[in-house]
Protein backbone atom coordinates (compact mmCIF):
# COMPACT_ATOMS: atom_id res chain seq x y z
CA UNK A 1 0.00 0.00 0.00
CA UNK A 2 1.38 3.23 -0.52
CA UNK A 3 1.22 7.09 0.82
CA UNK A 4 -2.31 7.60 -0.49
CA UNK A 5 -3.79 5.09 1.53
CA UNK A 6 -4.20 7.80 4.59
CA UNK A 7 -6.71 10.00 2.91
CA UNK A 8 -10.45 9.16 2.67
CA UNK A 9 -11.71 7.57 -0.63
CA UNK A 10 -13.57 10.06 -3.15
CA UNK A 11 -17.21 8.28 -2.10
CA UNK A 12 -15.68 9.30 1.91
CA UNK A 13 -15.53 12.81 0.80
CA UNK A 14 -18.39 12.94 -1.24
CA UNK A 15 -20.79 12.50 1.45
CA UNK A 16 -19.22 15.83 3.31
CA UNK A 17 -17.95 17.63 0.16
CA UNK A 18 -21.95 17.32 -1.15
CA UNK A 19 -23.71 19.50 1.72
CA UNK A 20 -20.25 21.98 1.50
CA UNK A 21 -20.30 22.44 -2.25
CA UNK A 22 -24.27 23.24 -2.12
CA UNK A 23 -23.98 26.04 0.88
CA UNK A 24 -21.04 27.55 -0.44
CA UNK A 25 -22.64 28.30 -4.10
CA UNK A 26 -25.38 30.45 -1.74
CA UNK A 27 -22.55 32.39 -0.29
CA UNK A 28 -21.53 36.12 -1.05
CA UNK A 29 -18.45 35.62 -3.29
CA UNK A 30 -16.41 38.03 -1.07
CA UNK A 31 -17.10 36.06 2.17
CA UNK A 32 -14.79 33.38 1.42
CA UNK A 33 -11.91 33.49 1.41
CA UNK A 34 -10.33 30.34 -0.90
CA UNK A 35 -12.33 28.25 -3.42
CA UNK A 36 -10.53 25.31 -3.56
CA UNK A 37 -9.61 24.63 -7.57
CA UNK A 38 -8.13 20.93 -7.14
CA UNK A 39 -9.43 18.38 -9.43
CA UNK A 40 -10.09 15.10 -7.04
CA UNK A 41 -8.79 12.88 -9.59
CA UNK A 42 -5.36 14.21 -10.38
CA UNK A 43 -3.24 16.97 -9.25
CA UNK A 44 -1.63 18.88 -12.33
CA UNK A 45 1.53 20.31 -12.39
CA UNK A 46 1.63 23.85 -13.50
CA UNK A 47 5.35 24.16 -13.78
CA UNK A 48 8.36 22.15 -12.71
CA UNK A 49 11.93 23.83 -12.44
CA UNK A 50 15.48 23.11 -12.05
CA UNK A 51 18.73 24.52 -12.05
CA UNK A 52 20.76 21.09 -11.61
CA UNK A 53 20.76 22.06 -7.65
CA UNK A 54 17.82 23.03 -6.84
CA UNK A 55 14.45 21.51 -7.61
CA UNK A 56 10.64 23.13 -7.53
CA UNK A 57 7.23 22.20 -8.96
CA UNK A 58 3.33 23.89 -8.21
CA UNK A 59 0.14 23.35 -8.39
CA UNK A 60 -2.89 25.87 -8.76
CA UNK A 61 -4.74 25.03 -5.69
CA UNK A 62 -7.44 27.63 -5.35
CA UNK A 63 -8.62 31.24 -6.04
CA UNK A 64 -10.58 33.99 -4.36
CA UNK A 65 -12.16 36.04 -7.36
CA UNK A 66 -13.10 39.39 -5.03
CA UNK A 67 -9.12 39.87 -4.77
CA UNK A 68 -8.11 38.52 -7.69
CA UNK A 69 -5.46 35.85 -6.26
CA UNK A 70 -4.46 32.76 -6.97
CA UNK A 71 -3.46 30.07 -4.68
CA UNK A 72 -0.36 27.37 -5.31
CA UNK A 73 0.65 24.59 -3.65
CA UNK A 74 4.85 24.68 -3.68
CA UNK A 75 7.42 21.47 -3.29
CA UNK A 76 10.89 21.79 -3.64
CA UNK A 77 14.25 20.88 -2.59
CA UNK A 78 17.19 23.18 -2.34
CA UNK A 79 21.03 21.88 -1.70
CA UNK A 80 21.88 22.44 1.96
CA UNK A 81 24.89 24.82 2.41
CA UNK A 82 28.42 23.18 2.10
CA UNK A 83 27.10 19.95 1.05
CA UNK A 84 24.94 17.84 -1.48
CA UNK A 85 22.16 17.00 0.77
CA UNK A 86 19.36 18.89 -0.05
CA UNK A 87 16.77 20.59 2.55
CA UNK A 88 12.64 19.99 1.75
CA UNK A 89 10.29 22.46 2.28
CA UNK A 90 6.40 23.46 0.59
CA UNK A 91 4.29 26.35 1.27
CA UNK A 92 1.39 27.68 0.16
CA UNK A 93 1.87 30.38 -2.65
CA UNK A 94 -0.75 33.41 -2.68
CA UNK A 95 -0.25 35.36 -5.79
CA UNK A 96 -1.83 38.84 -6.30
CA UNK A 97 -3.48 38.45 -10.26
CA UNK A 98 -3.88 41.88 -10.80
CA UNK A 99 0.05 43.43 -9.11
CA UNK A 100 2.12 39.86 -8.99
CA UNK A 101 2.68 40.72 -5.54
CA UNK A 102 3.34 37.04 -4.21
CA UNK A 103 3.00 35.97 0.11
CA UNK A 104 4.05 32.68 1.03
CA UNK A 105 2.16 30.95 3.83
CA UNK A 106 4.60 28.27 5.53
CA UNK A 107 3.11 28.07 8.92
CA UNK A 108 -0.42 25.80 9.29
CA UNK A 109 -1.76 28.48 11.35
CA UNK A 110 -1.80 30.72 8.78
CA UNK A 111 -3.00 27.86 6.23
CA UNK A 112 -5.57 27.31 8.65
CA UNK A 113 -6.91 30.63 8.58
CA UNK A 114 -6.85 30.94 4.97
CA UNK A 115 -7.98 27.64 4.16
CA UNK A 116 -10.72 27.05 6.60
CA UNK A 117 -12.94 23.93 5.23
CA UNK A 118 -10.96 20.61 6.76
CA UNK A 119 -12.01 18.91 3.43
CA UNK A 120 -10.30 21.90 1.48
CA UNK A 121 -6.89 21.12 3.79
CA UNK A 122 -7.13 17.21 3.19
CA UNK A 123 -7.12 18.34 -0.27
CA UNK A 124 -3.75 20.74 -0.33
CA UNK A 125 -2.04 18.14 1.64
CA UNK A 126 -3.11 15.78 -0.96
CA UNK A 127 -1.30 17.71 -3.70
CA UNK A 128 1.65 18.26 -2.00
CA UNK A 129 2.06 14.61 -0.72
CA UNK A 130 1.66 13.81 -5.05
CA UNK A 131 3.90 16.56 -5.77
CA UNK A 132 6.73 15.25 -3.42
CA UNK A 133 5.86 11.73 -4.62
CA UNK A 134 7.10 12.77 -7.97
CA UNK A 135 9.74 15.59 -7.41
CA UNK A 136 11.06 12.32 -5.65
CA UNK A 137 11.00 9.92 -8.48
CA UNK A 138 12.84 12.54 -10.89
CA UNK A 139 15.43 13.81 -8.35
CA UNK A 140 16.25 10.53 -6.53
CA UNK A 141 18.47 12.50 -3.92
CA UNK A 142 20.04 10.45 -1.64
CA UNK A 143 19.41 12.33 1.71
CA UNK A 144 16.63 15.15 2.26
CA UNK A 145 16.22 17.20 5.74
CA UNK A 146 13.23 19.23 6.82
CA UNK A 147 12.01 20.73 9.80
CA UNK A 148 8.51 22.42 11.32
CA UNK A 149 8.18 25.82 10.32
CA UNK A 150 6.31 26.35 13.74
CA UNK A 151 7.96 26.36 17.34
CA UNK A 152 6.59 23.17 19.67
CA UNK A 153 4.14 22.20 17.27
CA UNK A 154 1.27 19.61 18.52
CA UNK A 155 0.57 16.60 17.96
CA UNK A 156 -2.23 17.16 15.42
CA UNK A 157 -0.20 19.41 13.63
CA UNK A 158 2.59 16.99 12.81
CA UNK A 159 -0.32 14.98 11.53
CA UNK A 160 0.61 16.28 8.01
CA UNK A 161 4.22 15.73 8.51
CA UNK A 162 3.78 12.07 9.07
CA UNK A 163 2.14 11.48 5.82
CA UNK A 164 4.88 13.41 4.14
CA UNK A 165 6.76 10.64 5.89
CA UNK A 166 4.84 7.81 4.51
CA UNK A 167 5.67 9.59 0.65
CA UNK A 168 9.32 9.11 1.58
CA UNK A 169 9.01 5.54 2.54
CA UNK A 170 6.91 4.82 -0.66
CA UNK A 171 9.80 6.47 -2.56
CA UNK A 172 12.07 3.70 -0.75
CA UNK A 173 13.89 6.14 1.92
CA UNK A 174 14.15 5.59 5.30
CA UNK A 175 13.51 8.41 7.74
CA UNK A 176 14.58 9.66 11.33
CA UNK A 177 12.82 11.87 13.35
CA UNK A 178 14.68 14.27 15.81
CA UNK A 179 12.06 15.92 18.37
CA UNK A 180 14.66 18.10 20.16
CA UNK A 181 16.24 20.16 17.15
CA UNK A 182 15.42 23.96 18.65
CA UNK A 183 12.04 23.73 19.32
CA UNK A 184 11.51 22.33 16.11
CA UNK A 185 10.85 19.11 15.00
CA UNK A 186 13.26 17.69 12.04
CA UNK A 187 13.13 14.54 10.01
CA UNK A 188 15.84 13.41 7.61
CA UNK A 189 15.88 10.77 4.67
CA UNK A 190 18.22 8.41 3.62
CA UNK A 191 17.98 6.55 0.37
CA UNK A 192 17.45 3.00 0.94
CA UNK A 193 20.57 0.93 -0.32
CA UNK A 194 19.69 -2.55 -1.06
CA UNK A 195 23.09 -3.96 -0.41
CA UNK A 196 22.20 -8.11 -0.40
Amino acid sequence: MGWEGAFPTESELSKHLGAAKILANYRDEGAMAFYCDINDDFIEVDQFHSDGRSHAMFSRIGHQPSRTTTYFAYVGFDIMPGGTDHEFYFFVLALNDATGEEHRYFSGVDTRRLISSPEDRSRVLRAICEMTFRLLHMVRPNRVFWYTYDDYPPGKALDKYDQIVSVFQACAYVVTRNDSYERKREWWADKYEDRS
